[in-house]
């Protein structure tokens, strides 16, 4: 059974690998923190849903929840500015591509306060996990925690088309979600003892290699 899932494990990397990264960051500016919230101290969240099209910019941003409108216009007004390295349609490469992004101002949440901004699953820290478990426990006490936002993300992140073009092998993709299910409460319990860990650092090794990168 382990000789079985090291070679699904093998065939996985190849074919990701073997399907290139398309979204390779070359200017990606973090939004600026709007001053009025960062007075109250006031944390929050956006999570946006980008197109970014085969010459490397944003096509569209579209803003799929936010926690205070400021944050989701000042989160609006940084993406569109997005820049991605182009990349030739051939060989089956989209002309475009759509990802989800979270955005976090206050990359810890609300205890202890920071103003630093983390932008993308790839560097959303333990500690922000730590605070929407710990929120999650106190007022959805039968709701299971990979319910909480950041596996929200990861999944909707999963089922973009980036994700497809990467993957595209339905049962490998739906394999993923399975996979981080199974992952969670060991996420979660890495997480509570590594606050200041980026959270990509735990994913599986599948899921986290299909974010994108330098």
């Amino acid at each position: 059974m382990k000789v079985l899932a090291f070679m699904a494990f093998l065939l996985f990397s190849f074919a990701t690998h073997a399907r290139e990264a398309l979204l390779i960051p070359v200017s990606t500016p973090k939004p600026e923190f709007p001053q009025k919230l960062l007075k109250k101290r006031h944390a929050g969240k956006v999570l946006v849903s980008l197109t970014v099209g085969a010459f490397g910019a944003v096509q569209s941003a579209r803003i799929i929840e936010s926690s205070h409108p400021q944050f989701a216009e000042a989160a609006q007004r940084a993406v569109v500015k997005w820049r991605y390295r182009p990349w030739e349609v051939i060989e089956g490469k989209p002309s475009s591509v759509e990802i989800v992004v979270p955005i976090i101002f206050g990359a810890r949440g609300l205890q202890p306060f920071s103003p630093q901004i983390t932008v993308g699953l790839e560097n959303t820290l333990c500690a922000y996990l730590n605070h929407e478990v710990h929120a999650s426990k106190r007022d959805f006490p039968n709701e299971p925690l990979s319910e909480v936002d950041v596996f929200w993300h990861t999944r909707a992140y999963l089922a973009g088309s980036y994700t497809r073009f990467r993957v595209p092998d339905e049962a490998t993709r739906t394999a993923l979600f399975s996979t981080l299910e199974t992952a969670v409460p060991r996420i979660v319990k890495d997480c509570e003892n590594h606050p200041d860990r980026r959270m990509v650092g735990l994913l599986p090794k599948e899921i986290a290699q299909l974010l994108p990168g330098p």
